[in-house]
């Protein structure tokens, strides 16, 4: 029974620190500490920060100690040749060995090279038997009898139990982590409404299978699934210090069988949950001792010397929390506080249950699992942060709603005004009591993806991303004339996968889809949504539609909507500014086809990229091409004075140029050409003038008059009558005249 063997172990204990001759005793770390610093040297420990104490150690072998023997021989001997009776592993670093000679016990630590003398080891011991000597422990104990006793967890294989002739203790303790893996998910699936688990402990799966076996199965997952995000780091710790023997069979991984069937955030708050009662099982089992109440005194605690007495509680967050003072120096030392287990919570403290003592308690209530989820009302009086920075506080108690995004909780603003918000939106609350509770950081997304065309026959393009924004990126580089995607994938051992953002028409619309299925509407998701939402609300958006006739564009612009219609051949027919920002792209896009008489269903969008692409070719085509046009002007020395008309054919400038009248004061008026092309020639030329050509000014530029669109042009002015004209050479015919007549 635990009660003898406690007696037992104190008994020999006694004969180490107390008895009469000569003892050793080999101590080593209790299981549930040797994943600390277990095979490290005190150096390296204190590295890591990690302190040497007497209460992690159990005492795994004492006997007399021999005249000749010495620390180094017990070393050679624990290691070669130990004792048949020694049940322990081969001493090793980390060990400690206590020596009883000449009346004085030392205890040394077995270091990295040589031992370290442990100067309050054997103290320590001491203040650990005094708790177990006293009344209430033998009492408990007594009271307790005899405890349930639970098969071992077998670690070995198959292939080791076979060749061990061990088979039955192999398949009766699979058998079990099976059964204990089944149980879990089905205590998991009967408290878990979607959105919360709604269990105070392990639901009975501890007092069913043991703490081993539990923390065995538990732990598997947790190694198993180490890259998982939604794992709290500090149930990833308690598992890596918990062996796991790896198990394969025939090429099979064995221990995948324990893998509990449920989702990666909800297995982490059921694991928090085992993990504190846990807790709760071996305070009783190594202390013997009942919980913290309003009575208790002389409790140690551990990293504090001496004793402790209640002197005040109070309740947060449905657990009690005790303030402590010291039995031997009262209020001369600073106070502490404890759980209802005796673990540490906040020390150094002068003044109570004050705020510091509250900043303590939260954390301590986080650590262990305790969350804005776990709140049914807000308080009055709540201090409330939302994830955008913004403080509000509550006037009264409200429900808190969290399986809806509506925004149905108010609470007052920095300016005295009601400001409503959703539970999603809380990073966190502090109540009047101090007490202050974040919102889990939730990793319920794995990855995103995008899909290049839903409508594309056989296998999908998909791609996936770590990052939204990156996502975000490539999916708006993506055209718009396909149904394109971009998508939340969240992590196993549930998955499933959601798109959030689809192209219909040319235009991106949320889905809205994760409204509509369990597990969805959860902060994580809220905060993308809302990303999403501004995202798309400052993203330029441009859409080509192929209307049958021709072609159609319109894209934002400040204040409204750019648009233009194209021809058949990619010329631009129209355009302009659709000036209401109250319509949306869409709803823009079908009024302004509709004043063409074209509907918008009947349009086909396409690829505006490439529609872009063939206007550009198109005015360079045109461009490309040389035109000739032409111009009436009033003055044509200076075309600015008075009527000036361009882009005229030559029959309109001939009906222009007859109606301006001759006697203008502005100068003489006359018809020009405007040679357009690619060239350095390109521009306005004056050609008639006082109803003649002027050839000469044309002759001066061989290049003009070689052109066939000019020659053409002289050509069609000569058919209307239009006499070629040489002043220069008209006027040295009229000098030589002269001077012949002189």
């Amino acid at each position: 029974m635990r009660e003898k063997e406690i007696i037992n172990d104190m008994e020999k204990e006694n004969q180490l620190f107390d008895g009469n001759g000569e003892h050793y005793g080999i101590y080593q770390l209790k299981k549930s500490e040797e994943r600390t610093y277990q095979f490290m040297g005190m150096r390296e420990a204190s590295s890591f920060g990690f302190e040497i104490h007497g209460e992690d150690y159990e005492l795994i072998y004492s006997d007399r100690l021999g005249m000749e023997e010495t620390l180094n021989s017990l070393y050679e001997k624990f290691n070669i040749n130990h004792p048949q009776d020694f049940t322990g592993h081969s001493l090793s670093v980390s060990d400690v060995v206590v020596m009883r000679k000449n009346g004085e016990s030392k205890a040394y630590y077995v270091d990295s090279l040589g031992f370290t003398e442990l100067p309050e080891f054997i103290h320590e011991r001491l203040r650990l038997q005094e708790v177990f000597n006293t009344q209430d422990v033998r009492e408990t104990v007594e009271e307790k009898g005899e405890q349930k006793e639970y098969l071992p967890v077998y670690q070995q294989t198959l292939q080791y139990a076979m060749e061990h002739g061990a088979a039955d203790d192999y398949l009766d303790s699979r058998k079990l982590n099976i059964d204990c893996k089944k149980a879990i998910e089905e205590t998991i699936r009967e408290h878990f409404d979607g959105m919360r688990l709604s269990l105070e402990d392990s639901g009975g799966v501890l007092e069913q299978f043991g703490a081993e076996r539990v923390s065995y199965v538990l732990a598997n997952i947790l190694q198993h699934l180490s890259e998982d995000g939604r794992f709290s780091r500090d149930n990833r710790v308690w598992a890596d210090g918990i062996e796991v023997t790896e198990n394969i069979h025939r090429g099979r991984n064995m221990n995948l069988d324990y893998l509990v069937n449920s989702h990666p955030a909800v297995l982490d708050g059921y694991i928090h949950l085992v993990r504190g009662e846990i807790r709760m099982l071996d305070v009783e089992k190594k202390m013997g001792i009942p919980h913290v109440t309003e009575q208790t005194a002389g409790l140690m605690v551990e990293g504090h010397m001496g004793t402790w007495h209640t002197i005040g509680q109070r309740e947060y967050h449905g657990e009690r929390f005790f303030l402590m003072r010291h039995d031997e120096y009262g209020s001369e030392a600073a106070d502490i506080i404890v759980s209802e287990n005796g673990t540490l919570v906040a020390e150094d403290l002068r003044n109570g249950f004050d705020a510091e003592a509250g900043f303590a308690i939260s954390e301590y209530l986080e650590e262990n699992g305790a969350s804005v989820y776990d709140l049914k009302e807000l308080p009055a009086d709540t201090d409330i942060v939302l994830y955008d920075g913004k403080e509000l506080y509550t006037e009264k108690a409200q429900p808190i709603i969290n399986d809806s995004w509506d925004y149905s909780m108010v609470g007052i603003d920095e300016n005295g005004e009601e400001y409503k918000f959703n539970f999603n939106e809380i990073y966190s609350v502090a109540t009047e009591k101090g007490l202050r509770l974040k919102m889990p950081e939730l990793h319920y997304i794995d990855h995103y993806y995008i899909v290049e065309d839903l409508q594309k026959q056989g296998k999908l393009d998909i791609r996936e991303y770590s990052y939204l924004s990156e996502a975000l990126e490539n999916y708006f580089a993506l055209p718009t004339h396909k149904m394109k995607a971009l998508g939340i994938q969240n992590q196993s051992p549930l998955p499933g996968s959601l798109d959030f953002i689809q192209c219909k028409n040319g235009v991106d619309h949320l889905t809205e889809d994760w409204t509509k299925v369990t597990g969805w509407l959860n902060p994580q998701i809220y905060q993308t949504v809302q990303y999403l939402k501004e995202s798309l609300e400052v993203h330029e958006t441009q859409i080509a539609y192929d209307t049958g006739i021709g072609f159609f564009t319109i894209q934002h612009t400040d204040g409204g909507y750019d648009y233009t219609f194209y021809d058949k051949d990619y010329m631009e027919k129209d355009g302009g500014v659709y000036d209401d920002p109250e319509f949306t792209i869409e709803e823009a896009a079908g009024d302004l086809l509709a004043e063409e008489g074209i509907s918008i269903h009947d349009c086909k969008v396409t690829d505006y990229e490439e529609l872009m692409e063939c206007v550009e070719n198109a005015e360079k085509e045109q461009q490309a091409e040389p035109s000739l046009t032409y111009y009436v002007a009033e003055c044509m020395e200076f075309s600015i004075l008075g009527e000036y008309h361009a882009d005229l054919t030559i029959d309109e400038a001939f009906d222009i140029y007859k109606r301006i009248p001759s006697d203008r004061m502005n100068g003489g008026k006359g018809i020009g050409i405007c040679l357009q092309e690619d060239s350095l020639y390109a521009g306005e030329y004056p050609l008639m003038r006082s109803n003649q050509i002027d050839m000469e000014t044309l002759e001066g530029i061989p290049y003009m008059k070689n052109h066939s669109l000019v020659q053409q042009a002289v050509k069609e002015m000569e058919q209307r009558g239009v006499k070629l004209w040489y002043p220069i050479k008209e006027a040295q015919a009229e000098k030589e005249t002269e001077q012949r007549q002189e």
